[in-house]
């Protein structure tokens, strides 16, 4: 509970995700959430925003079979972990434009939802916005009002996007582990209202990870 700063708020995920627990809302060989566990954690952020939910059955679904988590990966491939599983995104109709920002600072386009059909099993994660990239901006063509948000976000916060992407005009993806610049003056120069941090809580124990999001603000 935030005793200081009324203007940070916690969003508790806790309950909603209980209520859900007998739903797929988790992978079995990840630790990422899959796109309906963002699903009803955005939700909960919408409640506290005092926003409308997009419904998912206004969504195009997709189904990407054959798909094993970052939990298999580090077990180095144990045949326990090795059933397969299937990987659905949810596409929002609304018209986006998504621009990513390598490690080198190139740009490409990329989109919401990816068509991962033909990547390795365990990099099928990345049919959201195309993967981890220090920085992507996410560009709603249907809203003209300059709302504008920042995610700060690793590999987890890419699933919840596409949904909030509906909200905002621009919504500023930032992956802490990779990302240089600085939290501020990002939010300054893009008239930013709202700074979202998503995470798995795994990277709590990370003490690079920790030095890198406290780098945010240097």
């Amino acid at each position: 509970i935030n005793t200081v700063e009324p203007a940070v708020k916690t969003v508790s995920l806790f309950d909603v995700l209980k209520a859900h627990c007998n739903e797929d809302i988790y992978f079995q060989t990840d630790r990422n959430w899959t796109a309906l566990g963002a699903y009803y954690a955005y939700t909960r952020f919408t409640a506290a925003k005092g926003l409308t939910p997009i419904s998912l059955e206004d969504c195009s679904k997709y189904e990407y079979t054959g798909f094993r988590g970052s939990l298999y990966s580090q077990s180095n491939s144990d045949e326990a972990l090795e059933g397969s599983g299937t990987l659905v995104a949810y596409q929002p109709n609304f018209s986006a434009s998504v621009t990513i920002t390598d490690s080198s600072g190139d740009t490409s386009s990329s989109g919401l939802i990816v068509d991962v059909t033909e990547y390795n099993s365990d990099m099928k994660y990345c049919a959201f916005l195309g993967g981890d990239y220090p920085y992507i901006l996410v560009q709603n063509n249907d809203i003209t009002d300059g709302s504008s948000c920042i995610v700060v976000e690793e590999t987890m916060g890419t699933a919840m996007v596409p949904f909030l992407a509906a909200h905002y005009q621009y919504v500023h993806v930032v992956d802490y582990r990779y990302w240089n610049g600085n939290l501020k003056t990002l939010a300054e120069e893009n008239n930013v209202s709202d700074v979202l941090f998503i995470n798995s809580i795994e990277h709590t124990s990370d003490y690079d990870a920790n030095v890198s999001l406290a780098g945010l603000f240097s």
